[in-house]
């Protein structure tokens, strides 16, 4: 058992003490893809528009009226349907 000790103490102190001389190669970088720019210039805008989207939800959520033609639209659509009754 001690053999064996002295075995694994022997091989982990060689095998830290060894580096490699040459220095790896860093990784190729690839080219600069000009669509990137459009790609982020579209993503913030759709990130404001999120951020738009987000603050209407939070002020029905709250309550209050939606600064929103297409809201008002919506609403006066279903006023119709709320006085129509089958019997």
């Amino acid at each position: 058992m001690r053999k064996f000790v002295v075995a694994a103490v022997f091989l982990g102190v060689v095998g830290c003490a060894t580096a490699p001389t040459s220095e790896p190669a860093p990784a190729p970088t690839p080219a600069p893809d000009p669509r990137i720019g459009e790609m982020q210039t579209a993503m913030t805008e759709l990130l404001e528009r999120m951020d738009v989207l987000n603050d209407r939800i939070a002020k029905l959520e709250e309550g209050a009226p939606a600064s929103s033609p297409a809201g008002a639209a919506a609403s006066r659509a279903a006023a119709p349907e709320e006085g129509r009754r089958d019997a």
